[in-house]
């Protein structure tokens, strides 16, 4: 079996960028690193007899870590996407093995962006950019 094929197939013969991360519909370059930390959403308060309680409100909130490494123009529609009030993001959902929709914003304090140095030989482009940030579910 060729290489090229050992690394592009996985169990099931699709691979994750068979299932590409989209925001608004549009498909956005693949992430360096993607990190998802589902929350739970839980109240906790304390009974008249002196117990501890905590109500799970909600078990699964989507929250994502990621970083990038992107164009100007990337950069600049990242910054559209931070400056939403809501986004429509695409991901893909291991447990059911499908696409899954997600209404998420972006947090703007963890919206970081750095220019790569070496990057401004790099050819029809105004240099690369490692952009990081996180994404909440609402």
């Amino acid at each position: 079996m060729p290489i090229s094929r050992i690394t592009t197939e996985m169990e099931g013969g699709k691979m994750l960028n068979s299932y590409p991360v989209t925001i608004n519909g549009d498909v956005i370059p693949y992430p360096d690193t993607w990190e998802e930390n589902p929350k739970k959403l839980t109240n906790t308060f304390e009974t008249e007899s002196g117990h501890i309680r905590k109500i799970v409100r909600r078990s699964s909130r989507l929250c994502a870590s990621c970083t990038f490494t992107v164009t100007s123009r990337w950069l600049r529609k990242f910054m559209e996407y931070r400056d939403a009030d809501s986004l429509t993001v695409g991901i893909y959902e291991p447990r059911a093995e499908v696409m899954g929709t997600y209404t998420m914003f972006i947090d703007d304090e963890s919206f970081r962006y750095e220019r790569i140095p070496e990057s401004r030989y790099a050819q029809n482009t105004n240099g690369l950019y490692r952009l990081q940030f996180d994404m909440e579910a609402f």
